[in-house]
């Protein structure tokens, strides 16, 4: 599987499919008590669905994320976007 192709996917229709995968994200974070919140993404990806998700929240600043990914070019885009600004 190309993973960066697939990734390369929300370029296409970044709207729709990051929306689909950030929405999950927004209501669990709605739904925490506040304090401190941990989050482990495992397989990663770019990051777009949780640092998107976390970019407005009103909780953002509680959150703690260890993001993993072994893909070593999805992490150089990822760190690429996020030194360039916020994701739209």
């Amino acid at each position: 599987m190309d993973w960066r192709k697939w990734h390369g996917l929300y370029d296409s229709q970044p709207v729709r499919r990051l929306a689909l995968l950030r929405k999950p994200i927004s209501r669990c974070l709605d739904a925490r008590p506040s304090g401190k919140i941990c989050v482990i993404g495992v397989r990663a990806g770019d990051s777009r669905d949780l640092l998107g998700a976390l970019e407005r929240h009103p909780c953002r600043q509680d959150v703690h994320a260890r993001l993993v990914e072994l893909a070593a070019n999805l992490i150089a885009e990822s760190e690429a976007k996020r030194s360039s600004g916020p994701d739209r």
